[in-house]
């Protein structure tokens, strides 16, 4: 039995397949992405890890990635000021830097100390050779989103919460060297 299709449903079946392919890969490009993969390990995030793409990073990533893999860092610290209407959101800041740089490291073989502290201001913090300070500073406290470094101390600062969940997700980027 010889099975005959004609040349027009043919081209009715390859544009219909066409047309599917358009449609899931529109459909993957919008959907959020909150799940990545890095060494063989998920890490789940809060904020779709798209939209870190517009966060601003006034250093080079570079330059922010080599702080984090400095052999002679021995000790994360997390500074904060703890006046601010929503104080709570801080330690959500945290646990998801502590949480995801204990992994990136304990992946890599190295153990690390994590602490958090309260300032009182954000003037005059001591820079360490062998401590890397990560200052979370609030949307109470600014009003632009973005982070830089100076030497061993990077600076992640929010506009409003998510921005300021973006680019805490944004920084975990740049330890990992991952690129969106």
């Amino acid at each position: 039995m010889k099975l005959k299709i004609s040349i027009k449903k043919l081209w009715n079946i390859i544009f219909v397949i066409f047309l599917l392919i358009i449609l899931f890969n529109i459909f993957s490009y919008l959907r959020p992405v909150k799940t990545i993969m890095y060494k063989e390990r998920s890490f789940t995030f809060r904020e779709n890890v798209k939209a870190t793409k517009n966060t601003p990073v006034l250093n080079n990533e570079t330059y922010i990635h080599n702080i984090f893999w400095d052999p002679n860092i021995e000790t994360v610290k997390i500074l904060f000021q703890p006046n601010v209407t929503n104080v709570g959101y801080y330690s959500v800041e945290a646990y998801e830097l502590t949480n995801k740089l204990y992994w990136l490291y304990i992946l890599d073989g190295i153990e690390m100390d994590f602490s958090a502290e309260p300032i009182e201001s954000y003037d005059n913090i001591e820079k360490s050779t062998d401590e890397l300070k990560i200052v979370l500073i609030h949307p109470d406290l600014t009003n632009e989103t973005y982070i830089k470094a100076d030497d061993n101390i990077i600076y992640i600062a929010g506009k409003d919460l998510k921005d300021f969940d973006l680019a805490v997700i944004k920084t975990i980027f740049i330890a990992m060297n991952f690129k969106i």
